[in-house]
């Protein structure tokens, strides 16, 4: 009976430890300094306004896209993602990217927007 118990708690710790580690490494964190973000050597979610004085530039036969995106402090960073990009991306007011910095280039693989809202009230 007791062979029972100490294979149940046994087998109890070895999924906890699996499900504790799953999380740890597919949680990112929040950064707003590209340069903080570029330090840190995992998944982080960057946060930016997109630069509208450069082109978005879309590649349909390599089904990606690269724009550049600026930091709370006026850094500019280049990002680059798979896929199309998000209905109304040009007019975003904030971007949310989630991915990894590689030779001071972005890597995403999931891009959020914050768009203007028609609720909001207009500022003259």
């Amino acid at each position: 009976m007791k062979n029972k118990y100490l294979f149940g708690i046994i087998a109890l710790l070895f999924f906890g430890g699996i499900l504790i580690y799953a999380f740890s490494s597919s949680s990112s964190t929040y950064e707003n300094d590209f340069q903080k973000a570029a330090l840190k050597n995992k998944k982080v979610k960057i946060i930016g306004r997109l630069d509208k004085s450069e082109n978005v530039q879309i590649d349909k036969k390599e089904n990606k896209f690269s724009f550049i995106l600026v930091d709370e402090k006026g850094n500019k960073a280049k990002v680059i993602c798979l896929g199309m990009p998000p209905n109304n991306f040009e007019h975003s007011t904030t971007v949310v990217a989630t991915g990894k910095f590689e030779n001071k280039i972005f890597f995403a693989t999931q891009i959020l927007t914050k768009c203007p809202s028609k609720y909001e009230a207009e500022i003259n």
